[in-house]
């Protein structure tokens, strides 16, 4: 969903997935859980049929307890089972991949039809954060009282401007020596 070199917002689709066999074990999990809600509710309601027949007294104790466990199992697997749809949700959801940060997108390192796997050590494209953006660079100590002078007016305006020094890449380190050079040319003027 995007280009190489593209600015992309944060969270705007990059990546699709083929969400079928997750669609397919979202609606297995559903059906699941419809299957065992009904057995629950079942074993609720013979629960109480018991409960009464035990305050009668035409049931023994024992057999009560048994339909109590029953009851409590059903209800245990219940929630076991919304716990699988929420995860098979999850899967589901996470078959379209989004920006983390917004930023520039640099090289493309997979294409269509490639292998990805889950927590993989090779990323699918990096982003690279241009706005805001931290430079830190070093000036000869000679410019230093310049430097303390006028950033103590109110600070120093830098720019950096990107090209023409070093390729861009994932690094940093090709805006930090323009902003170098910018910031002795804000300094000297």
């Amino acid at each position: 969903d995007f280009q190489e070199g593209q600015e992309v917002r944060a969270g705007q689709p990059l990546f699709h997935i083929d969400p079928r066999p997750y669609q397919n074990a979202y609606e297995q999990a559903l059906a699941v859980l419809q299957r065992d809600s009904a057995k629950a509710a079942n074993a609720k309601t013979e629960l109480d049929r018991y409960n009464k027949l035990l305050a009668a007294k035409v049931i023994t104790p024992q057999e009560g307890a048994q339909q109590m466990t029953s009851a409590s199992t059903t209800e245990a697997t219940v929630r076991a089972d919304r716990a699988n749809v929420a995860n098979a949700r999850f899967a589901l959801d996470n078959t379209i991949i989004r920006a983390p940060i917004s930023g520039k997108t640099g090289s493309l390192l997979i294409k269509r039809g490639n292998l990805v796997r889950s927590g993989g050590a090779a990323p699918l494209v990096v982003i690279n954060q241009v706005r805001p953006i931290l430079v830190r660079f070093s000036i000869p100590s000679s410019q230093l009282p310049l430097i303390l002078q006028y950033g103590a007016q109110g600070g120093l305006p830098v720019s950096a401007v990107a090209g023409g020094v070093a390729p861009a890449s994932p690094s940093i380190d090709s805006l930090a020596a323009v902003a170098a050079a910018a910031a002795t040319d804000a300094v000297s003027d």
